[in-house]
């Protein structure tokens, strides 16, 4: 049980490196946690319900995670592949537009929660 433990404990501490790294690193993260930031302030402020927050939550998530794995793609892409590649090129630009995606049906989404609130 103890091993389990320290094994759970490693998880964690590696875990928290990897999200670490990406926010002193990623330009891009920290443009999706100020708007995501702006976003949840202002469904706060508006009085949002846990349903609506919790939809809210659940899709500025998915942006932040989705610019995480990003960042794994373009790593292993230079990591395999340090001179250009095609391949390599297609890779990160499915990756990119995984975001990209991601971003935009985020506004989607935001605009359909937030409308009822900006218009009664």
């Amino acid at each position: 049980m103890n091993r389990r433990i320290k094994r759970l404990t490693k998880s964690f501490k590696y875990a928290s490196k990897g999200l670490h790294h990406a926010l002193m690193t990623q330009q891009n993260i920290w443009i999706h946690v100020a708007a995501g930031t702006i976003v949840l302030i202002f469904a706060i402020v508006l009085g949002f319900d846990s349903l609506r927050l919790a939809i809210l939550l659940l899709t500025i998530a998915m942006v932040l995670i989705l610019e995480m794995i990003n960042t794994v793609a373009e790593t292993i892409v230079d990591l395999s592949s340090p001179e250009f590649s095609e391949l390599g090129r297609i890779a990160k630009d499915v990756a990119a537009g995984a975001v990209l995606l991601a971003a935009f049906f985020s506004v989607v989404i935001a605009v359909l929660l937030f409308f009822p609130f900006l218009f009664q």
